[in-house]
């Protein structure tokens, strides 16, 4: 059976390599499992918040791998992921956030501007605020469906948002795995 999807890719890679090693980080590891169910509780809170696949996510994280671990838990929603430097100052960034109109921003750290949508990482894993996660629903595959905004200056020093597409993204991966010979031993 031929795998189409990119949620179908991931989640099949996911669970064929669950107790391999997806991150490393210094001394942190994460095996598939692991990210699975850590993206898993992300995409689940984020749906009891009322997001819908389609709506963008900002990503305003310092930590490279808890960034990863919320970008996969923002695409298991359906969601597109909006990556912020934690570097720009502060009326960029709200520029930015403006533009696009994000309903919510995961952060890491509250020393980032006052950011009213700002849904703080640690807490999508806190015990105390556990929540029943096993009726998170994966949402349909969208092949027009946005995947990530980057933004580009342009000609004119204004923020443009890019939109990158299901569509285009799989395209590349499929070009990927076709011109590199990407099997299932490869990690």
């Amino acid at each position: 059976m031929k795998v189409n999807t990119i949620e179908e890719k991931l989640l099949n890679s996911l669970s064929y390599h669950s107790q391999g090693i997806a991150l490393e980080c210094g001394e942190r590891v994460l095996t598939y499992a692991e990210l699975d169910e850590k993206a898993g509780r992300i995409a689940g809170d984020l749906q009891k918040k009322g997001v819908s696949p389609g709506t963008f996510v900002g990503l305003l994280l310092e930590d490279r791998m808890n960034l990863i671990v919320a970008l996969v838990g923002i695409l298991k929603a359906g969601c597109a992921f909006v990556p912020l430097d934690t570097a720009l100052p502060d009326g960029r960034l709200a520029a930015l956030i403006e533009a696009v109109e994000l309903q919510f921003v995961i952060c890491d750290r509250l020393e980032h501007p006052p950011i009213p949508q700002c849904l703080m990482f640690h807490e999508f894993f806190d015990s105390s605020l556990q929540q029943d996660r096993e009726s998170f629903q994966s949402p349909e595959f969208q092949r027009e469906g946005p995947v990530y905004v980057y933004f580009t200056s342009g000609t004119t020093g204004t923020p443009k948002g890019v939109v990158g597409r299901n569509k285009g993204l799989l395209h590349f991966i499929e070009w990927e795995i076709a011109e590199f010979e990407i099997d299932k031993t490869f990690r």
